[in-house]
């Protein structure tokens, strides 16, 4: 299994605790993995408020230094170990990796948003040419690929229940060799922009403005794809909020460009 291969290697390149697999195998079709407990309990255990007691500059600058180790992983050896690649940012949907070019998968999901009976024709308009200037940067900008963890979330985030201090990260199972943006977005959802540019100056690597840029298209295209799996599985509430998201990014976005 891909984890179990990796993980051994990976762990000198980390400066955190990181589920590092010690045993894997197949049980009845279905495949397993084992390691040590990591320390800690995910910042989703911890009531909101309480988030306003972290040092939100140490909490970026040690998951930049972890982002730094991850992503200047080689490339090579990912790909040796089976992990798959693409530009475009969603490839795992359903739990099952979608293979294709990203501008065809983009477009796919775009086309069934136009099918939506309710699908604004200004929301079209703006997704269309939206998604134009990202495929743009993804042919020009030179930006290289780096195996990603895929799913860095305040799900996956662990803090020491006393001190609140960062104490690891878990879940490597959405890992994938794409762009780095990718790994920030759940980050720039939840804790927002600003903290996210600081996490983006802590790392050093990307254009800060230019990958918060990148951040705002993820965000509305992972806005698109929740309204149409919620509609595809009969969850009409959550569609609406969905709809109600992404209506209010893209005025948040109209009035940046109007400024």
């Amino acid at each position: 299994m891909r984890l179990a291969r990796l993980t051994p290697e990976l762990a000198p390149w980390l400066n955190l605790p990181f589920p590092r697999v010690e045993h894997a195998g197949v049980v009845e079709d279905r495949a397993f993995v084992g390691y040590r407990l990591v320390p800690g309990e995910a910042m989703t255990k911890f009531p909101r408020e309480q988030w306003d007691r972290l040092d939100g500059d140490d909490l970026a600058r040690q998951l930049a230094r972890f982002f730094l180790g991850l992503h200047t992983f080689d490339v090579r050896r990912a790909r040796a170990f089976g992990f798959p690649a693409s530009h475009d940012a969603f490839g795992m949907r359903e739990d099952t990796w979608t293979a294709g070019e990203a501008a065809e998968l983009y477009q796919r999901d775009l086309m069934a948003f136009r099918g939506l009976p309710d699908a604004a024709r200004s929301a079209c308009s703006f997704l269309q040419a939206a998604l134009e200037r990202h495929l743009h940067t993804l042919r020009y900008d030179g930006v290289t690929p780096v195996l990603l963890h895929g799913e860095v979330s305040v799900d996956h985030i662990l803090l020491d229940p006393t001190t609140l201090a960062l104490s690891g990260v878990i879940d490597l199972n959405g890992a994938f060799i794409g762009r780095p943006a990718r790994d920030f977005l759940y980050l720039y959802e939840t804790l927002g922009s600003t903290w996210t540019a600081s996490l983006l100056k802590a790392y050093g690597r990307l254009d800060v403005a230019m990958t918060l840029e990148e951040l705002h298209f993820l965000s509305v295209w992972h806005t698109v794809q929740r309204l149409l799996w919620a509609r595809q599985h009969g969850w009409l509430a959550r569609a609406e909020q969905q709809r109600r998201v992404l209506e209010t990014l893209i005025q948040q976005r109209s009035a940046q460009d109007g400024a």
